[in-house]
């Protein structure tokens, strides 16, 4: 019952949030239906990490910092390869997707695991 009644409560909020965005000529009912599946594979997603051993940690890379080759992708300049444009201190322009990391702390040691690298636009 909770589950049915959160995913419903989601979805409302995720269409009012959407409806001005939403082109006039589309079906409201299919966009619905379509919000409808990415509020369940969210929650699907949040339920398999909350309930895991491991913990994660979402992070935006600051604006106009360094870009690092280790954990950022640059989606504009696809000629240069990443140690390039941390070598010349390349920097960002805009973050648009997070990196993610991903922590084992139920052992003696703490083991991380680079999950996502951020997706970021570099200044020219």
């Amino acid at each position: 019952m909770f589950h049915r009644l959160a995913i419903d409560a989601h979805c409302k909020s995720l269409r009012s949030l959407t409806n001005s965005l939403v082109d006039e000529g589309v079906a409201r009912d299919q966009c619905g239906k379509d919000l409808g599946a990415i509020v369940m594979n969210a929650w699907r997603l949040s339920v398999k990490m909350n309930t895991s051993r491991f913990s994660f940690q979402t992070y935006y890379p600051d604006t106009a910092g360094k870009f690092v080759a280790a954990t950022m992708t640059a989606i504009n300049d696809s000629n240069n390869d990443p140690m390039s444009l941390q070598v010349r201190q390349a920097r960002m322009k805009l973050v648009i997707t997070p990196g993610i990391t991903r922590r084992d702390d139920t052992g003696t040691t703490i083991i991380a695991n680079h999950l996502h690298s951020a997706t970021v636009l570099i200044m020219w």
